[in-house]
């Protein structure tokens, strides 16, 4: 596929290598918000955890042929004193970085674009337990 992708891209790049055997879409977003609107078709969900060791051992198990891994965070909000998570997961694994992607307009929509909802883009509805 498309080795020359930047680490940050949009929904409609997701999309497009969305079928690809060599990405997997992993929507780290809380249940809420995937209560809410649902999860990119095909996804994996894996809720993003500060602990990134925690985090990163997630991901590994449903990752065992160390694909290169299209992330869909939770609109982060940068007036907080919070590292971004996406800039804290490639700062503390540098060398697995290189494979890891994050949709800078996520699935909601943000000020970097539309999102993948509102391009159109199919998605999938989960039943979750909001009582916890």
């Amino acid at each position: 596929m498309n080795n020359n992708l930047p680490q940050i891209i949009s929904s409609h790049q997701a999309y497009k290598i969305s079928s690809s055997n060599e990405y997997i879409l992993v929507d780290t977003r809380n249940n809420k918000s995937i209560y809410n609107s649902g999860s990119p078709k095909g996804s994996f969900r894996c809720e993003y955890d500060k602990d990134l060791k925690v985090f990163l051992s997630k991901i590994t198990e449903f990752n065992t042929e160390n694909k290169k891994m299209v992330f869909f965070f939770d609109n982060f909000e940068h007036d907080t004193n919070q590292m971004d998570p996406f800039d804290s997961l490639v700062s503390f694994f540098p060398d697995k970085s290189q494979n890891y992607y994050r949709v800078a307009d996520g699935v909601e929509g943000n000020d970097n674009g539309n999102g993948w909802i509102a391009n159109g883009y199919p998605m999938e509805f989960l039943e979750i337990d909001l009582s916890n």
